[in-house]
């Protein structure tokens, strides 16, 4: 089906250029993909939606709505509402906004759609660990914006991570050199660097280091069971560890997930920790079982 045999579409026709609207609900909603497209399916998905809400009651008022994608990011990463967050996450928050912001900061808020989100992600960020983290910043400020009355809709679709790749890897035990070099390309306060410090000093399996949090130290040691040999372990923190965790060392876990109290997967964290590897510039094969 093409975009302009689509429900509730209409097609608009002024010189040689066609314009295409969803009209739903007394609601006029401008369609800007190429109706062959599969962008075009996301943006009348997000515009239906947004098209089946209320109207808004209220406008908010002009002098007071950011216009641009700067200002509404200034705006985002100082509202308390949303500031209250640890600053490791501040920091990844702010650098995800680097690369959108240095390719159209000046843009309307209100103009930013899937596809240019999609493709600052292609383009900037080289693992699927880094393309979902993008993903999920700009999903958490779009919402926002939707909160604030300052877009109608959020046009990012729901689902839209990269797969994370199966690791057919063998896994290289670290040498000295490998720990080194990592350590000085991932600095203290990145996940990366936390993700590393905490299963160096455990010897934990993924499945165990995620679930790792506040309620697992007892005094200078961490206390868990694992989740294969259920025999419970203590281990002393590491002064390494203990500088990683930082503010994080009173969360309920100390690797997060996509949200504040949730904790992040295993597979994810094996992925994130080689995708680091290979950005640090380690050889092939260095995984999370190898620190072990």
């Amino acid at each position: 089906m093409t975009g302009a045999e689509r429900k509730y579409v209409a097609v608009e026709k002024r010189g040689d250029r066609t314009y295409r609207y969803l009209r739903y609900k007394g609601r006029r909603i401008p369609l800007v993909s190429d109706p062959n497209s599969s962008d075009f399916e996301e943006e009348y998905q997000a515009a239906l939606a947004a098209a089946s809400r209320p109207l808004r009651l209220q406008q908010v008022a002009a002098d007071s709505t950011p216009r641009s994608i700067q200002q509404a990011v200034d705006q985002f990463l100082s509202d308390p509402e949303t500031a209250d967050v640890c600053a490791a996450w501040k920091r990844e928050r702010k650098n995800a906004f680097a690369p959108l912001l240095e390719r159209i900061p000046d843009e309307n808020l209100r103009d930013l759609k899937w596809k240019h989100i999609k493709a600052v992600r292609n383009k900037h960020f080289r693992t699927p660990v880094t393309m979902n983290r993008f993903v999920n910043v700009m999903q958490a400020f779009m919402n926002w914006a939707v909160d604030n009355e300052i877009v109608e809709f959020n046009p990012i679709p729901r689902g839209k991570k990269a797969k994370l790749k199966e690791n057919t890897e063998s896994h290289e035990p670290w040498s000295d050199s490998d720990v080194a070099n990592f350590r000085d390309h991932w600095p203290v306060g990145t996940s990366e660097r936390l993700a590393f410090e905490l299963i160096a000093c455990t010897a934990a399996r993924c499945a165990n280091a995620v679930k790792l949090g506040r309620t697992n130290i007892h005094g200078s040691n961490l206390v868990f069971k694992p989740v294969k040999d259920g025999d419970e372990v203590s281990v002393p923190i590491s002064d390494d560890l203990r500088d990683a965790l930082g503010e994080r060392v009173n969360s309920q876990y100390f690797i997060r997930g996509r949200w504040e109290h949730s904790p992040k997967n295993a597979a994810s964290l094996s992925q994130l920790i080689s995708d680091a590897a290979k950005l640090a510039g380690l050889q092939t094969g260095r995984t999370a079982h190898g620190i072990r």
